[in-house]
């Protein structure tokens, strides 16, 4: 494994669990130090000492990203653990299922708080000390939902397509000034939020994307690594699909 990271800190969201764990890891082991931040203290706390019995620098930092303060305490929280923040990962989300005219409105609230709310949240206090530092990489992951459309999941898919156009737009505004902000849109990968699925309907969704089988977490962790590091030098703006071809058709 490079340490093509060392020397940098990182912040990921949602990172006790699925992508934001496989995340964590990786950024760790190319040489970055991370700040776990997730509300699930024992699961935090877990992956935080497989991190450090690895050979890896990293801090848990628990949070209810929905509150509008948690962002500057995660970001404080950074710089009072490592001095500096070159890499934030926006990966914290939740899922909502059922026909929109069923829908509620705490419901599509706390759906849109916590995906695309706390997206910005978390970039605005970020940006800050990249400013400072005149230089940084965010990585939001949004999905391939925020790009086509898909039945009962109304809260779930006007979330990711703001992420998406955040992103873009966060982009623009602070290309010039060395911070690149990029999208990942994951197809259906194999994590916890699945974990509900009959083994039928999971193999039905596999059969959703054209390489014929569900993504892992740490290959989703690998597009991400690699957007947030020197080799997506000239990359920003963009959403990369990391879905099996889901939506090549």
């Amino acid at each position: 494994m490079t340490n093509e990271l060392s020397g940098r800190a990182a912040i990921v969201t949602g990172g006790a669990s699925g992508i934001g764990a496989a995340t964590a890891r990786l950024l760790a082991a190319r040489g970055a130090a991370v700040l776990v931040v997730d509300r699930d203290a024992a699961a935090a706390d877990a992956l935080c000492r497989d991190i450090a019995d690895a050979g890896g620098r990293t801090q848990q930092y628990l949070a209810d990203l929905t509150d509008t303060g948690a962002a500057n305490g995660a970001v404080a929280a950074a710089l009072d653990a490592f001095g500096r923040l070159d890499i934030l990962i926006n990966n914290a989300g939740i899922g909502a299922r059922g026909p929109s005219h069923e829908l509620g409105d705490t419901e599509w609230r706390r759906v849109l708080a916590l995906n695309l709310d706390s997206v910005f949240y978390m970039a605005r206090a970020a940006l800050r000390p990249m400013l400072a530092q005149e230089g940084g990489a965010i990585v939001n992951i949004a999905s391939i939902f925020g790009h086509v459309g898909i039945a009962e999941r109304a809260a779930y898919s006007a979330s990711k397509a703001g992420v998406v156009n955040l992103t873009r737009a966060l982009a623009l505004e602070y290309g010039r000034r060395g911070i690149r902000v990029n999208a990942v849109c994951p197809g259906v990968i194999r994590t916890p939020l699945i974990a509900h699925n009959e083994p039928r309907q999971l193999a039905a969704l596999a059969d959703l994307h054209p390489l014929g089988r569900l993504g892992e977490a740490g290959e989703v962790a690998q597009a991400i690594a690699f957007l947030a590091s020197d080799a997506a030098s000239f990359v920003t703006g963009s959403s990369l699909m990391v879905d099996g071809g889901y939506t090549a058709a």
